[in-house]
């Protein structure tokens, strides 16, 4: 059976002047299983998906019938099938690769002027680093390439980029400076502490209970001053107190938590069909 086939049909105005009129599957009314029943132990096997396990194979090796498959995202409120359903080893890395593409690229807290009469002097917290896309340039001992600038995250000091930022790894130097065209048109000049691909790069910090830790010693929502030096992953200092999590390990994390998931006990099922089929009947006519 499948998802659909039980919902209502309404009536659905095509041309009002003709008073034509088409008979259509009324898809807004809802069906839902009670918190009384989702938690009601004797109802359901608990289950880890396997890799490649989906809705369809699950339904047909538990139940003997793949249509059912939207029982098993019913029952565990999973709304998008795609992205709620663990992903498989080879669709995790693709999906990882394109979220975070792009390359880190740590720089120093402390912004200067890089022309004009105010070069070499300290920029405050208020001139804008980037808004948007912002274009820059670095420059290492191989010369000078353009970047763009996809976002900044003060409080890692890490920058996404776009463009030939040379090797991976602390740079040889500390030469290497980023030079920023912010959006009132100022040139921007910072140093280079580390770069890494992106899909390793640092997501946040957090502790041994999970809970999230903000570097910079404060209460996320305290920080008022951000640009305070941190030492982030490949520096000669680190945050030996914290516990870092890149983006490849929280994605991984999160994909795993989609795998526990519970399943209606066979010798339910014809009764939950029952009941769902008795709730989506239409208690009157309805027209749209």
């Amino acid at each position: 059976m499948s998802y659909f086939s039980q919902f209502p049909v309404t009536s659905v105005v095509i041309d009002g002047e003709k008073l034509e009129l088409k008979q259509v599957k009324n898809i807004l009314v809802r069906a839902k299983f009670s918190s009384y029943l989702r938690e009601k132990e004797g109802l359901y096997n608990p289950y880890r998906i396997k890799e490649n396990d989906r809705p369809d194979t699950l339904a047909h090796k538990f139940y003997g019938r793949s249509d059912l498959h939207w029982l098993i995202l019913l029952f565990n409120e999973i709304i998008d099938p795609y992205f709620d359903w663990p992903l498989n080893d080879r669709a995790l890395k693709n999906y990882i690769a394109e979220k975070y593409s792009g390359t880190a690229v740590y720089v120093d807290d402390l912004f200067y002027y890089a022309s004009g009469d105010k070069r070499t002097q300290e920029i405050t917290k208020f001139e804008p680093i980037i808004n948007g896309n912002t274009q820059a340039t670095i420059t290492t001992p191989t010369g000078t390439k353009n970047l763009l600038i996809t976002s900044y995250d003060p409080t890692l000091s890490k920058m996404i980029v776009y463009g030939d930022v040379g090797e991976n790894g602390a740079p040889a130097t500390t030469s290497n400076s980023l030079i920023i065209t912010n959006s009132n048109g100022v040139e921007i000049e910072t140093k280079i502490r580390y770069i890494e691909p992106n899909p390793t790069a640092v997501h946040h910090f957090e502790n041994s209970d999970g809970e999230w830790l903000n570097p910079r010693g404060l209460p996320f929502e305290e920080v008022s001053e951000s640009r305070i030096r941190i030492y982030t992953s490949g520096t000669t200092t680190t945050l030996n107190l914290l516990g870092e999590v890149n983006n490849t390990d929280y994605e991984t994390q999160l994909n795993e938590k989609k795998r526990t998931i519970n399943l209606i006990k066979p010798e339910y099922v014809n009764s939950v069909l029952e009941q769902f089929g008795n709730l989506l009947k239409p208690r009157r006519k309805t027209q749209i």
